[in-house]
Parts: structure tokens; C-alpha cells; sequence
């Protein structure tokens, strides 16, 4: 495995096969990348319902245990796509400008329209898993970033996700 840790999630009661996937996709992904990770790109990318991919990010990132993931969250204008705000751990919205067009943004729109991202809190150990034992799964193109609106959605059928997410509530 390149993140022994995970092997904490199957006292979550998640299956052994989620957890070898999680394990393969974390530890395949470039170093550059890793500070921007995506829920929905692991999704996309091992074929996995999207709201169990982000409740397995979540556990990463909430579970005592693991510490395998930090959350970022990222404030864009709406207008222009420029970068109003990048904050960790926590997200609390904010009334912004957006220097590059002039825009004036209230927390509501802000707060649906955050990024977030996970990042891993360590570098993956080498990994001897055989080359035919690789989980399936590879790129299937590029996915969206993941939105507040997406998350609160997911808040009113999922109760463990709430300490991570509560500030869309």
C-alpha cells in the first residue's frame, strides 16, 4: 500500500476494494498535483459514485486516525475567474472585491461557488504491489471542481459530513 493508514477506514465500513482504489489513486498522483486533489476526478476517474467518493475524501481528512488529507477552499470571482481567497481547514465566508474586474460578492454567492480542494499531509511509501494487482481505473478526462453547491446538497442525506462541511449549511 502507499498509505497504510487507509487500512483505518474498515472501521468505517468501507470495503477493501474502495479502500485498494483509494489507496492506487492517491499513490499514482503527481507530486505537483497533490495539493489539489478532487473528489470528483477520483470519481470520474475509478468509476465510483460521486457522493461515496466524497464521503471517502472526507473520512480522510476528519478521521483522528488517518490525517491522510487537509482540506483548501478557493474563492473565485464569478465574473472573471479570478482567485478572491484560498483558506485551510476552515471556509468562512466573506464579503469580497474582486480586484481584477470590480466586483462586489456577499457571502451566499461566495459560499456556493467556493472550490474545494484536499491535499495530502504526506508523500506516498513505495509501493510492491504487482503491476497486475492495480486496481482498474484510469483517465476518463477531466471533472469539474467540486462546488459548496454540490456539498450542501449532500449535507441532508449525510449526517458524518457535517463537521467537515457545516459552514454550507
Amino acid at each position: 500500500m502507499y498509505y497504510p493508514l487507509l487500512s483505518n477506514l474498515r472501521r468505517k465500513q468501507i470495503n477493501n476494494h474502495d479502500i485498494d482504489l483509494l489507496d492506487w489513486w492517491l499513490g499514482t498522483r503527481r507530486a505537483n498535483t497533490r495539493r489539489h486533489l478532487n473528489p470528483l476526478q477520483f470519481s470520474l476517474d475509478c468509476k465510483i459514485d460521486t457522493d461515496h467518493s466524497i464521503r471517502l475524501f472526507s473520512l480522510c481528512a476528519l478521521d483522528e486516525n488517518l490525517g491522510l488529507l487537509s482540506v483548501r477552499y478557493v474563492s473565485r470571482c464569478p465574473n472573471c475567474d479570478t482567485v478572491l481567497s484560498t483558506q485551510e481547514q476552515e471556509f468562512v465566508p466573506k464579503i469580497r472585491d474582486c480586484y481584477e474586474c470590480g466586483g462586489k460578492y456577499n457571502q451566499d454567492i461566495l459560499k456556493d461557488k467556493v472550490e474545494i480542494y484536499f491535499s495530502l499531509n504526506c508523500a506516498p511509501q513505495e509501493n510492491i504491489m504487482k503491476k497486475e494487482e492495480v486496481p482498474i481505473g484510469g483517465g476518463q478526462g477531466k471533472a469539474v471542481s467540486l462546488q459548496g453547491l454540490m456539498v450542501r446538497n449532500m449535507l441532508e442525506t449525510n449526517d458524518e459530513l457535517s463537521g467537515l462541511f457545516e459552514c454550507f449549511l
